[in-house]
């Protein structure tokens, strides 16, 4: 068996580790003091009652690893559901918008909200005229009325 230099109880001990240091212990308890009492935490404990202890968190630590599997296994099933049928129900979510766009009783019984619209701020709207006029002004552009006061001279 590999020697592990970590704590038991450490967060930074992997299951793996966990395990290996409880089966050691195990043993070591079988070899050295199986007939000794020991004194932990102020209070005495058999050996045959530490094991049962280290056997039980062995036990659990299996148990985690095989959860730890099977949640892996169910999101991978999961993500590749979602990748499959992501298009479908993505359409199917734009057509109840459109159906029922403004309606919003309906749109909530499919715990949808209606589309927002955008709201520009007075610096955006501003900023944008003035983009506006300073293109029209560059390209030459101008509007009906102003294109109706220009005539052009016969030579």
């Amino acid at each position: 068996m590999p020697v592990v230099n970590k704590k038991l109880n450490s967060k930074s001990t992997n299951l793996a580790e966990q395990r290996l240091l409880a089966l050691g212990f195990i043993e070591g308890i079988q070899k050295h003091l199986s007939k000794t009492p020991l004194m932990i935490g102020g209070r005495v404990v058999k050996p045959s009652d530490l094991q049962k202890t280290l056997q039980r968190r062995i036990e659990l630590l299996d148990q985690v690893r095989t959860a730890r599997g099977a949640f892996r296994s169910a999101v991978q099933k999961m993500k590749a559901h979602q990748a499959s049928t992501r298009a479908e129900l993505d359409g199917f979510q734009q057509l109840v918008i459109a159906m029922y766009g403004g309606n919003y009783t309906v749109l909530a019984d499919f715990q949808l909200a209606p589309r927002k619209k955008r709201s520009l701020s007075i610096e955006t709207k501003a900023a944008a005229v003035e983009k506006r006029v300073a293109t029209r002004k560059a390209r030459g552009t101008t509007g009906s009325r102003a294109r109706a006061k220009v005539h052009g001279a016969v030579p």
